[in-house]
């Protein structure tokens, strides 16, 4: 049995390893990562585990949970820094995690996944090396498979990367407006500015301070992960249509394909 922290990576680490392993996430697919309170229960079903993939992005129930892996001799997998994923530090802040610090939105880049898809089959070749060809074979269907994320990392190529190369070209950037900075990693593999507007609410008025410096004065599109990010902006920014892109989807290859599709849609020139 195998544990993995959210759903996105048990969706990664059981399409590696295969059906002789069972792969369970802490955290299922849409639940909040801000909000989750470690159990009893839980910490019990890590101490009987062969491995705990988890984020390693700084989230405090996390470091609790590897420390129970640790007292029980359970093998804690660090996604994030075992696959060498180069900090991003413009995210927002949360009391259990410092966005300013790492932001924890790793699987939002396909470049991302596909470095620790690599990771979590190196892992559990060490783990189980009888089984490596079959490790193999998982990833390959996981990363080069239809839909998977090489194939990700040419449409965020072909619909971010090169509208961002052809706006520098021009001496121009681009920008991304929205309410819970989530997208930071996908942005920057692109060449994007992430603009997140959620702590910038002025008290007194309720309304988003300096919006009408965005987009040249024009409405634009400022993109949510849930229905309640979506009444906030909505009422902080009036006359800006709200578009909704949920970085905790479930079968997370399809939902990440698809917003990068919407996202290609919703971007404006940046500050320069």
């Amino acid at each position: 049995m195998i544990y993995t922290s959210m759903n996105w990576q048990k969706e990664m680490v059981q399409e590696i390893v295969g059906e002789d392993y069972a792969v369970h996430s802490l955290i299922g697919a849409g639940k909040d990562p801000h909000t989750y309170t470690e159990t009893p229960k839980d910490a019990a079903r890590i101490e009987r585990a062969v491995a705990y993939f988890y984020i390693g992005a700084g989230m405090a129930w996390e470091d609790r949970y590897v420390n129970v892996a640790a007292d029980n001799g359970v093998r804690s997998l660090d996604l994030f820094h075992g696959a060498g994923i180069e900090p991003y530090t413009g995210g927002c802040a949360h009391e259990d995690h410092d966005h300013g610090a790492v932001d924890l939105h790793v699987w939002t880049s396909p470049w991302n996944l596909t470095a620790m898809a690599g990771y979590v089959r190196d892992e559990m070749k060490r783990i189980d090396p009888s089984r490596a060809d079959d490790f193999d074979a998982g990833y390959d269907r996981y990363v080069y498979g239809e839909g998977g994320t090489k194939a990700l990392e040419l449409l965020a190529t072909e619909k971010l990367k090169a509208l961002a190369d052809e706006k520098a070209v021009e001496g121009e950037e681009l920008m991304l407006v929205v309410w819970h900075g989530s997208w930071g990693y996908l942005l920057r593999d692109c060449g994007i500015d992430q603009h997140s507007i959620e702590g910038l609410t002025d008290p007194a008025f309720g309304r988003v301070i300096g919006l009408e410096e965005l987009n040249h004065g024009e409405p634009f599109r400022i993109f949510v992960g849930t229905e309640a990010e979506r009444s906030n902006a909505s009422k902080a920014a009036p006359g800006c249509e709200t578009v909704l892109v949920n970085p905790l989807s479930g079968n997370w290859l399809d939902a990440l394909g698809d917003a990068i599709g919407k996202i290609s849609e919703g971007l404006i020139e940046g500050e320069h």
